[in-house]
């Protein structure tokens, strides 16, 4: 769970277009990539905030352009729940949301004392501070956070208990950052056939489909359900040194499928 808490002193603007932009990111953080499990804050005394343009309320309801006043400001403020707990510290985040991972959302920090990794004020530092809380929680948490680290990849359910199998250590690296590049192809794929020769020019990959050998004795160990329901064969594979990574490439729906992550499955060679 990710708690994100508006900080009123760090809501300072030079420009009305600085504030403006702020709200932009805020639009996009707080509305289009907000997931299931992110919660954001305010205290109500933000309204009195002062901004070098005047207070908040005067800005969001007064002096702020017409589609801001009307349309965007109350958008966001759909999505904000106020807590009664005026939190200023990283101390009162942690008193505040002891179970979750937390930080505060702002414009300008550069009045404030907190610390860089919990300042959240566009959409690149939001996906950061998310993407090491999830990496700090280990394989056994990036279930959680698989929409974070890999929104254009399909893991399919047989993947998280395969993960927490592997638990947190030596391979929770090389797991992360090969899923992430798969997720980079999965995001560039707009037309034509998968070809793994083409990707693995393009991208830090080392991808082998399996042998006839061993697709004729260990088809069913490489054969995984996906969301629908439909079980197919996950014929591709990625090598990270002891760990693979099969995938199924869609080439249809232009869509990735991921279908198993752990160590190596049995091959012809190994009877």
């Amino acid at each position: 769970m990710n708690d994100f808490y508006w900080l009123n002193s760090a809501l300072l603007a030079v420009s009305m277009t600085h504030f403006t932009e702020h709200i932009d990111n805020m639009l996009v953080i707080c509305s289009k990539e907000k997931k299931k499990d992110d919660f954001f804050w305010y205290n109500s005394t933000i309204y009195e905030q002062e901004t070098g343009l005047g207070t908040i309320v005067t800005l969001f309801f007064v002096s702020s352009p017409e589609e801001y006043r009307q349309i965007i400001i109350p958008k966001i403020l759909q999505t904000f729940k106020v807590h009664d707990f005026p939190c200023t510290t990283i101390d009162d985040l942690k008193t505040l949301f002891p179970d979750s991972d937390s930080a505060f959302l702002g414009l300008d920090f550069s009045q404030t004392q907190i610390d860089a990794g919990f300042q959240i004020f566009d959409l690149e530092t939001f996906i950061g501070f998310k993407e090491k809380c999830a990496e700090r929680a280990g394989l056994s948490g990036f279930w959680n956070a698989r929409e974070v680290h890999f929104p254009h990849l399909i893991l399919c359910d047989c993947v998280q208990e395969q993960v927490v199998k592997l638990g947190n250590g030596k391979y929770i690296q090389q797991i992360l950052v090969k899923l992430k590049e798969l997720d980079k192809v999965a995001r560039d794929w707009k037309k034509g056939n998968f070809n793994y020769k083409t990707v693995q020019l393009r991208y830090p990959l080392v991808i082998s489909p399996e042998s006839l050998g061993t697709l004729s004795s260990y088809s069913n160990e490489r054969t995984f359900g996906l969301p629908d329901g439909r079980k197919l064969l996950f014929d591709f594979h990625i090598k990270a040194s002891d760990i693979r990574i099969h995938f199924f490439p869609d080439d249809e729906m232009k869509k990735i499928f991921v279908g198993y992550v752990g160590l190596h499955l049995p091959t012809i060679t190994d009877k």
